[in-house]
């Protein structure tokens, strides 16, 4: 069986590790950030990924982290209301398969998914790699130090991590 290391606990780094368990490989994920991020901008979370949400059990906690938004408003400025129109026709368009919420929500939804089914490491990043073969298996290996302390192989990395992260895109995909 594969070893996995998915380096990012953002939003694709947990999805990508809770499929993975759900098919029969777990996974570790890594985090340079020491914990989970919060705050931050809001998302409008809708089509395919409230899809793959529903099929991973997570739409009732995304629906009570939202921002339930009733109405858009244009206004000039001093504030006064110049134009807009209500949300009921997102809910219209989508099914009722639509929220708004914030982006550090989403994330915090999909750790707690994979809580207790994946290893997860805050404070932990990718700082050098090695290629080697294994017997008759010729997969390519990176072997990741954790912490600058700790070596582990693994044959599969994936780098879930935002485009800010070029040490790791570096590392990993030269």
């Amino acid at each position: 069986m594969p070893t996995v290391l998915i380096s990012g606990a953002g939003i694709a780094g947990p999805a990508l590790a809770w499929w993975l368990h759900a098919a029969g490989i777990t996974p570790t994920l890594i985090e340079a950030a020491p914990a989970p991020r919060t705050g931050g901008y809001v998302i409008d979370f809708w089509g395919l990924g409230y899809a793959v949400a529903a099929r991973m059990g997570l739409t009732a906690a995304l629906e009570r982290s939202a921002y339930h938004v009733r109405e858009l408003r244009i206004v000039d400025d001093g504030g006064h209301r110049i134009s807009g129109f209500g949300t009921q026709v997102f809910d219209s368009l989508t099914g009722g398969r639509f929220v708004t919420l914030q982006r550090s929500a989403l994330s915090a939804e999909l750790l707690r998914a994979i809580s207790g089914l994946v290893e997860v490491n805050f404070g932990d990043e990718i700082v050098s790699r090695s290629d080697y073969s294994s017997g008759l298996r010729p997969w390519r290996c990176c072997s990741a130090i954790r912490s600058a302390t700790t070596a582990n192989s693994f044959t599969i990395v994936f780098r879930a991590r935002g485009g800010s992260s070029m040490a790791t895109s570096t590392l990993v995909f030269r």
